[in-house]
């Protein structure tokens, strides 16, 4: 056998690759998938409605394996067989307590990427610069695939995108360290309420959206990005009960909401003017009462987290996270989660038990597509790679670069709704030989970094036939057998035969490579 495989022959794998793009995909097209620059809308889904969830829930292993893919960044054995031992629910409540689970194995390996906790005054006077993001990035990842908080970097990820901000470029950079630890990592599992606060206030998002610099003094007029976005893509959705004016006078309570000089929150009075705002009418139920600078915005804040507009919209992006984007904003699951997050005043981890709870999310299972950053982090998990703090700066620019590779960079995409949760945006065929190319490279040679060892996945000793020999990888790496039809695929590209007894000088590589090319670990 070679040690560097080809792909798999397209045309032996190509009607498992026609399934797979016909089950989550756009048939090939790259139109509008987040991958060209364009700002998408949110109900352009051609494919919307083309799936629903099975018509039975899976048990025993078959539902702690959807557990493991659906609420972390990758199944695997050991995981499945501690969510079967522990219980589903037992599980998903140690999950939903972050701050309970020591995550102490994390420290060193984030002491290995510079710049991560930084202050944004370090950042600016020091010698990182542009560079600080994709060490955030590269952490990030790391994170991804060896956290114990594996719940808890997923809801990150989420509010990551439905607040986002280009962290690439001058000056929202220097903010973005202090604006993934204190904003979104402080807040991810806490309520929605403190965290929009958070993010409202916070210095990246003043500055991407140009509030920092906005003011309604005088002959100024306050600038409305921050206004529309906090309304349109933050909370209530679009068009969901405000006008136009309403951006006005919302663009008018936040002003004088801006930085200082080393970058904090501050309000500067000066800048601030109510506007067309001192009419005191009701804005989305929400009425003033004589409130003024940086009490009148925290009053609305604090309405627009309560406000069932919100709740609906919170409770549909969540659904579509975590069961799929099949389901549509008028469902009752969507109903039930905006009910449970409203009687719990936006507590986000009783609002997800009851999302897991439910019939709708456990007859998901297998309908929900990887993202890039998804799939690159499931497939180093799926590789059992082990951090070498040696090779730190290596796995910053392969894991980089790879997500660049696949369309989907951390914290650079240009517009302010983040990057799209629906699967036919990412799964084209052109994506899926971009996903097998970054297979090939984990199981060849680690990724290029010595961090992977696949006798550890083979155990001692190694199977004595090549049929076992793919089976005991696809096992290890998928947490479930092999489909019959991809493990003769792979026999086919291989001239391999099931009972072919597996010689010492065989390299299992190639035959790892096709697994983490197959359709299985493509799903979540």
């Amino acid at each position: 056998m070679p040690g560097q495989p080809p792909l798999l022959k397209f045309d032996d794998f190509r009607s498992e690759l026609d399934k797979f793009l016909t089950r989550f995909g756009a048939g090939g097209s790259n139109e509008n998938n987040g991958q060209n620059g364009n700002r998408y809308r949110e109900d352009d889904d051609p494919y919307t409605g083309r799936r629903r969830g099975h018509s039975a829930i899976p048990s025993g292993n078959a539902a702690a394996l959807h557990i493991a893919r659906r609420l972390t960044f990758g199944a695997t054995p050991a995981l499945v067989a501690q969510i079967s031992s522990k219980g589903i629910a037992s599980w998903i409540d140690e999950q939903l307590n972050p701050s309970a689970i020591d995550d102490s194995a994390m420290d060193p390996i984030l002491a290995c990427f510079p710049g991560v906790a930084m202050s944004p005054q370090d950042v600016k006077t020091g010698t990182l610069k542009f560079r600080v993001t994709p060490n955030v990035a590269a952490a990030t990842v790391a994170r991804a695939v060896w956290s114990k908080r594996q719940l808890f970097e997923l809801m990150v990820d989420h509010w990551t995108n439905q607040f986002n901000v280009n962290a690439t470029i001058n000056p929202v950079y220097m903010y973005k360290p202090s604006d993934d630890i204190a904003v979104i990592r402080a807040n991810a599992m806490g309520t929605f309420s403190d965290l929009l606060m958070a993010v409202t206030k916070s210095p990246s998002m003043l500055t991407f959206l140009n509030n920092a610099q906005s003011r309604a003094d005088g002959a100024h007029i306050p600038n409305e990005n921050h206004a529309r976005e906090l309304m349109e893509l933050h909370t209530v959705g679009v068009g969901q009960g405000y006008t136009e004016s309403d951006v006005i006078k919302v663009a008018h309570i936040l002003s004088g909401w801006t930085i200082t000089k080393s970058g904090t929150f501050t309000f500067d009075s000066t800048r601030h003017d109510l506007g067309p705002a001192s009419d005191g009418a009701p804005i989305l139920g929400w009425s003033r009462n004589g409130r003024t600078g940086v009490a009148a915005g925290e009053s609305f804040l604090n309405h627009l987290a309560r406000h069932p507009n919100t709740a609906q919209r919170v409770a549909y992006k969540l659904c579509v996270r975590f069961i799929g984007d099949y389901i549509q904003p008028d469902d009752a699951i969507v109903a039930t989660i905006a009910s449970s997050y409203l009687t719990n005043d936006t507590a986000l981890a009783p609002t997800l038990r009851t999302l897991f709870q439910s019939s709708d999310f456990k007859a998901s299972a297998g309908l929900k597509a990887r993202r890039p950053y998804e799939f690159i982090a499931g497939t180093l998990r799926a590789a059992g790679l082990s951090f070498d703090p040696s090779q730190a700066a290596a796995f910053q620019k392969l894991v980089t670069s790879q997500l660049n590779t696949l369309g989907q960079s951390l914290f650079s995409w240009t517009f302010p709704n983040g990057y799209a949760d629906a699967d036919f945006r990412w799964i084209t065929a052109g994506s899926i030989l971009d996903r097998w190319n970054f297979a090939r490279k984990v199981s060849t040679n680690g990724f290029t970094v010595s961090m992977f060892d696949i006798n550890q996945i083979l155990g001692y000793p190694a199977p004595r036939k090549v049929g076992d020999i793919i089976s005991t990888l696809a096992n290890a790496v998928l947490s479930e057998p092999l489909d019959p039809a991809v493990f003769q695929y792979i026999l086919n590209a291989t001239g391999l035969d099931a009972d072919m007894r597996w010689q010492p000088w065989y390299d299992a590589r190639p035959l790892l490579a096709y697994i983490l090319q197959s359709p299985q670990n493509q799903i979540r």
